[in-house]
């Protein structure tokens, strides 16, 4: 990645962070800032203890996508990219018990069961020709549902994360809380991949995210299909690199994004709150993020559509989600 962000024909582009407002004038970084850019990404992409992670993505139409460089890059940097979970028009039936609402009891043992019931039902459905092949055994459903309070919440992420890695049923992607990133030495080329062949209009977003291989709320793709096998279950190959991201990407740990053309990449954003600290010679903080003045943070996140929001307390691996009506948090199971 840093042999792109050195390319001559990609503008690289920051703008003064100031939560107040949601108007800015991008402009071209400074040589300094830079090589403090260059040097963090190859620094990141050689932490054990970090996944540089890439998302590609895009928008309905052209006019939304130059609404998003033009106007809400403020808003982007200040709020984060939250899962759909989290917006006003996701899926009357949400994933309620991702959060932990409930008391121990049979009702959570009964989720997980049903998506057993349903995992079983898409792995039948797939065709021979795909390779998939297995059922999760009443043996082992039996097993999971035996299991203590803490075990049982992993393995509701563990059955949600499968579903969300299929692609169906609709309805729960709809309103899914995970977002997926992908990782490794391909990562701009996947991310590009899923940015462009969606869109209509031959441009999408790739956002860069450093996330804290630590931080207890993601799993990799990886991880479940092994799981699967030890189950097993024979699923797809991981060819994509995946990362399923519980609730979506802190703006404290976005790096920046490129915006991409069907004939190359345009243009590099860094976060404007990272390019403050690069400008005063300050390192990027890889486990805590960038610190943001977020006063905008309510006004922001509802104008960009969001019913709710996912926060933890600095320094602690505990994450709660809340909503704007009632300020009620609940905290999120964590793999």
């Amino acid at each position: 990645m840093k042999n792109i962000i050195g390319n001559k024909t990609i503008s690289l582009l920051s703008f003064d962070a100031n939560a107040s407002q949601s108007s800015y004038q991008l402009r071209k970084l400074e040589q300094p800032v830079i090589q403090k850019l260059e040097a963090t990404i190859e620094k990141l992409e050689g932490l054990s203890q970090v996944y540089l992670c890439a998302r590609g993505n895009c928008f309905k139409n052209k006019a939304i996508h130059d609404r998003f460089i033009d106007q809400d890059l403020a808003k982007l940097f200040l709020v984060g990219e939250k899962a759909k979970y989290h917006l006003s028009n996701a899926s009357d039936r949400r994933i309620e018990y991702y959060e932990k609402k409930l008391k121990v009891g049979k009702n959570i043992n009964n989720e997980i069961e049903s998506h057993i019931k349903e995992c079983n039902k898409i792995i039948k459905n797939k065709p021979e020709s795909s390779g998939i092949q297995g059922q999760i055994s009443n043996k082992c459903r039996d097993f999971i549902l035996s299991q203590s309070q803490k075990s049982l919440e992993g393995w509701q992420i563990f059955f949600l994360s499968f579903l969300h890695n299929n692609g169906k049923p609709r309805e729960f992607k709809r309103s899914s809380p995970f977002i997926s990133l992908t990782y490794g030495w391909d990562k701009l080329k996947i991310a590009r991949k899923f940015a462009l062949e969606r869109s209509s209009y031959g441009k999408g977003i790739i956002f860069i995210y450093s996330l804290n291989s630590g931080w207890p709320y993601y799993i990799r793709a990886k991880g479940l299909i092994d799981q699967l096998k030890a189950n097993n279950v024979q699923w797809y190959k991981d060819i994509h690199h995946e990362i399923l991201l519980i609730n979506g990407m802190y703006p404290h740990f976005l790096v920046g994004l490129f915006e991409v053309s069907s004939k190359r990449t345009l243009k590099f954003i860094l976060n404007p709150w990272i390019y403050e600290q690069f400008k005063q010679n300050r390192e990027f903080n890889y486990t805590e993020g960038v610190d943001i003045n977020q006063v905008s943070f309510d006004k922001f996140a509802q104008s960009l559509d969001y019913q709710g929001y996912f926060h933890h307390e600095s320094g602690k691996q505990i994450e709660y989600v809340s909503d704007f009506n009632t300020f009620k948090r609940n905290r999120v199971f964590r793999v």
